[in-house]
């Protein structure tokens, strides 16, 4: 208690400090504390007027996203940048995306490039310094370095009155979207860092698929609905073998412990809002039933181990369950050998050679997630797609007006789609001389609209991290779309594909739609992929995963495989939670209280 009311009170001192060095930098500002920008909310990238209560420095820009420095105040202002990027992008000078921020903002950018391999080792050498740019973009700051860096250490600077009064766009958007601003706000109610705003994505996790013709040959003409439906499934497959697989071949259920992990079904069906299909990860956190809980050290957890002892003693699953990989289960799904399989796409066993072409695609059917006696709402956790620590601003930069007018354009209409694409060949958006601008073509046979890019796109796409990423949030107050924008530009307005809607003339799209159909229509947040600790909880978080995962691997394996006796659930319950289990719970319950009180 002693250090979060610490903690707080720091926060609170460097809100007022920044607040009077806002005051203090500019002989005309006047108290940043009493106003707030755009009442009405407006965000019109080409008119962001900050109310006048609100004075920047003379030469930062207000009336419109660019330039971020006036043209005739005559002022000179470089902001110094780490920026992370993959290890294709060389030269800065030549990236069109740097060199078009500079010319349009009336800025000068002095970037330091810092190769994809080396990026942990230069932030974390930069932050435990104290010596950081200006800005850092893309160089992926963890929650526990925002935390320290920012509510202790003071380094980086807590952007939540800069976006309120200079940045309309970015406010706009936390307001609209609470999930993204609560995942950026700390536990001391600040804002270190900003990022890309993503689509939801419902069919983010491994969708179970069965093949249609086993299904057709046990007499069933639809996948089920219940857990007991669905290891009835598996019985009639393993005993009535539809499709006369050899015996010693036969896996009604094919997957094995990594990332086909198809025992993830059950806890999906008891309620778990899980973030994967993978047993390495029993040990993470999720939403069940109305509390967040460690997986492998919740009450229903034992249910789950009944429930997989029973699959694997009945042989529904591989007997190799725990030694096999994943080429072996594509293998065994792509050769017939199974009736049911836990896959993101079943399009992957062909694309990896593991069966013939597309008919074999088209023979599976997306299982919905299922009921079971203990969990009576089908739930499957949807993915947000928001993320954290890709821009920072230095609490020492003297320009920090300027750094979140930078940051706000890439929330624009215009710099979410320049910054994803760079301009449209043929637009009267300058391209340097850099590239030729993208263009959409179409196919004159199937009428599919496809993006041509050049090489110059593929390399500083991989800079993209800050604003809109998604393609189907809507910019606020506009209702328009980043991907409605591109087509219009494109000279195809309307043309594009509506969100849930897939191109069924391709395999991709009738896969994806498939999956999405099943899934979709059972999305839940859950809990959030992100969670905010200080430096001492989350070394102690690291101790306690440690034991609590080696322990719930090493014994889950047991009662799958019948090494130690299920009637002993409840005492592996008990051993987990004294390992630590416990005190994790309670961690993480904390902060997912935190979170949600961030969203009110």
């Amino acid at each position: 208690m002693v250090k979060k009311g610490l903690v707080l009170f720091l926060a609170l001192c460097m809100t007022l400090s920044l607040a009077a060095c806002a005051r203090s930098s500019d002989s005309e500002a006047s108290d940043a504390g009493n106003s707030s920008a755009n009442s009405d909310g407006s965000i019109a990238s080409q008119n962001s007027v900050v109310e006048e209560e609100t004075k920047a420095p003379d030469y930062v820009n207000l009336d419109s996203a660019l330039p971020f420095v006036k043209e005739d105040s005559g002022e000179k202002v470089t902001l110094s940048m780490y920026v992370a990027a993959q290890d294709a992008a060389k030269n800065v000078d030549d990236t069109w995306q740097w060199v078009y921020l500079q010319d349009q903002g009336n800025i000068t950018l002095d970037i330091t490039l810092i190769q994809w391999g080396a990026k942990e080792e230069k932030k974390n050498l930069a932050l435990s310094s104290g010596i950081i740019p200006d800005i850092m973009y893309n160089m992926q700051l963890s929650s526990t370095d925002i935390v320290n860096y920012g509510s202790s250490e003071h380094i980086l600077a807590d952007l939540t009155d800069l976006i309120a009064n200079y940045a309309p766009d970015i406010q706009a958007t936390l307001d609209q979207y609470p999930d993204f601003k609560s995942t950026l706000t700390t536990p001391d109610n600040a804002i270190y860092s900003l990022s890309g705003l993503g689509d939801d994505n419902a069919a983010a996790n491994y969708a179970m698929w069965v093949h249609s013709d086993w299904l057709s040959g046990i007499g069933m003409d639809k996948t089920p609905s219940t857990l007991d439906e669905f290891t009835d499934m598996l019985v009639q497959f393993k005993e009535k073998n539809p499709m006369q697989v050899e015996e010693d071949k036969l896996v009604p259920l094919a997957g094995y412990s990594g990332a086909d992990y198809p025992t993830a079904f059950i806890l999906q069906a008891l309620g778990f809002q899980i973030n994967t299909f993978r047993v390495e990860r029993i040990y993470d956190y999720a939403v069940v039933g109305d509390h967040c809980s460690i997986i492998c050290c919740d009450d229903l957890y034992a249910r789950y181990l009944e429930v997989a002892r029973d699959w694997y003693e009945k042989g529904l699953i591989s007997q190799d369950y725990f030694s096999i990989d994943w080429k072996t289960t594509r293998a065994q799904a792509g050769s017939g050998y199974c009736g049911a399989y836990a896959q993101f796409s079943m399009s992957t066993i062909v694309s990896n050679g593991f069966a013939g072409d597309d008919s074999f695609v088209e023979k599976w059917v997306a299982c919905s997630p299922l009921t079971s006696e203990w969990n009576d709402t089908p739930v499957a956790k949807s993915g947000s797609g928001n993320s954290i620590g890709n821009f920072t601003i230095s609490e020492d930069c003297s320009n920090k007006e300027v750094a979140i007018r930078f940051a706000n354009w890439f929330f624009t209409e215009e710099g979410a789609l320049l910054k994803k694409y760079g301009p449209a060949k043929g637009s009267d958006v300058d391209t340097y001389g850099l590239l030729d601008g993208w263009y959409m073509e179409k196919d004159e046979t199937t009428g599919e609209l496809k993006m041509q890019q050049n090489e110059q796109l593929a390399i500083y796409s991989g800079y993209e991290c800050l604003g809109y990423i998604a393609n189907y949030k809507p910019f606020p107050n506009t209702g328009n779309l980043l991907i409605a924008n591109q087509y219009k530009v494109a000279g195809y307005e309307g043309e594009y594909a509506k969100e849930g809607e897939f191109d069924l003339n391709t395999i991709t799209g009738r896969v994806n739609k498939q999956r999405y159909d099943a899934v979709a229509p059972y999305a839940v947040s859950g809990a959030p992929d992100i969670l905010y600790f200080d430096a001492d909880t989350a070394a102690r978080v690291s101790d306690l995963t440690s034991v609590v995962q080696t322990y719930a691997l090493s014994e889950t394996a047991k009662f799958i495989t019948g090494a130690r006796d299920i009637s002993e659930v409840e005492d592996y319950l008990r051993e987990v939670r004294a390992a630590g289990g416990d005190e994790l719970n309670e961690i993480y319950n904390k902060a997912y209280q935190e979170y949600l009180a961030n969203l009110k």
